[in-house]
């Protein structure tokens, strides 16, 4: 299991998996208003106690492209020191946050066991059931799947 997953796991055992709970449970502000460029979320954190942190959302996001992008923001929150740090580090180290972001919200997201359950059977839904159960978009059912599969091959 990657740092990825065991950080998706712990905030799952400890909030739930729904991301507006776990949100308000670490009382994280979320706003929504509308972002420059391709944006549609931003994670903002000072430095310090009692510091400043929000997650930004633009709006119209649907109410699954809704929780994936507040599981990101919860990502860059648990394992990143947030967005703003991109001028400081450079496009690679933000591409991985980036990346990691994307995984921690898959993993948060969809479950790994019940995904498994659910491709075991002798008649897998397919990505689009899948999506609709877990009520997230295909792209990211798919990338939960690369994952399982990448812990699958790992831990054999």
């Amino acid at each position: 299991m990657t740092r990825v997953e065991r950080v998706a796991e712990w905030v799952a055992a400890r909030h739930g998996r729904d991301p507006w709970r776990i949100a308000q449970a670490i009382e994280l502000p979320i706003y929504e208003m509308p972002l420059p460029g391709k944006y549609r979320e931003v994670y903002f954190a000072e430095r310090g106690p009692g510091a400043a942190r929000a997650i930004v959302l633009a709006p119209g996001a649907t109410t699954a492209e809704g929780r994936e992008l507040l599981a990101h923001g919860l990502a860059h929150h648990f394992l990143h020191a947030g967005n703003r740090l991109f001028r400081t580090f450079g496009p690679s180290w933000h591409q991985t946050n980036e990346r990691e972001a994307d995984d921690f919200a898959a993993c948060l997201l969809v479950p790994g066991a019940r995904l498994a359950a659910l491709l075991s059977e002798l008649d897998p839904p397919s990505t689009w059931e899948l999506s609709e159960r877990f009520d997230v978009g295909e792209g990211l059912v798919a990338r939960r799947a690369q994952l399982l599969q990448r812990s699958l091959r790992l831990s054999a």
